[in-house]
């Protein structure tokens, strides 16, 4: 017999943790590191990867690293998370661009959150709002993703690359509370 596990996107838990804090939003001048956090969707670690060259000039960053998901829909474990807690100053995910997706993305960059490093999930149009009920349903009402256009996986790369010129002030503000930081 073959087990079916289902997903539900919207998480029926809070962060682990008392209570859920946002993290300080202290971007380090010069010498920050920055963690990619890719779910593996198509085009998704293409987009990341050009946000982070982005934020590596905007915000003189001496270190970005990009990992790779095992699944679109699971969160990192904790031990994941706390392993890129340890080891980097600014995380971003994604990409969400379907429900689990989304919810996960954003799970992901609100357990960083937890942990005290600001965090910023990318979300496609059509699932914002799943992206804020999962913030509010989590104990972070305020926001903590970026939204694209939809779809992602079809642009080319002229068009990703200008997408990701369209959203890394958004990026920035979320990170670091201010679009010029640094």
């Amino acid at each position: 017999m073959t087990d079916i596990v289902v997903h539900c996107p919207v998480p029926d838990r809070p962060v682990a943790g008392s209570r859920p804090v946002a993290s300080r939003r202290v971007v380090p001048v010069g010498g920050g590191r920055l963690v990619l956090v890719d779910n593996g969707k198509p085009r998704a670690k293409e987009l990341l990867r050009l946000l982070g060259d982005a934020l590596a000039q905007r915000l003189d960053l001496a270190e970005v690293v990009l990992v790779s998901k095992a699944s679109t829909a699971v969160p990192l474990s904790d031990d994941e998370a706390a392993g890129l807690a340890a080891a980097y100053d600014l995380v971003l995910t994604g990409l969400g661009d379907c429900g689990a997706c989304s919810s996960g993305s954003v799970e992901d960059a609100l357990a960083m959150e937890s942990l005290g490093v600001p965090a910023v999930a990318v979300v496609s149009e059509p699932f914002q709002g799943l992206a804020a009920a999962v913030c509010r349903r989590m104990g972070f009402p305020g926001q903590h993703f970026v939204v694209v256009r939809h779809p992602v996986s079809t642009l080319d790369d002229k068009r990703l690359a200008a997408l990701a010129d369209d959203t890394v002030d958004s990026v920035v503000t979320q990170l670091a509370g201010s679009p010029t930081a640094g």
